[in-house]
């Protein structure tokens, strides 16, 4: 996903805005999707 590249969330959440821009809302959509599960998941190991 690119977090190992340094990104942070809202920096993420401007790139999912660019790809709805140039790659359509479906495609936009399914990435934040996506990184919702990402992200998610990274706060579950990172609570316990």
């Amino acid at each position: 996903m690119g977090l190992a590249n340094g990104p942070t969330r809202e920096e993420l959440k401007e790139i999912f805005l660019h790809v709805g821009i140039h790659a359509g809302v479906p495609t936009a959509v399914a990435a934040v999707r996506a990184a919702m599960e990402v992200f998610a998941e990274l706060d579950r190991a990172a609570a316990g």
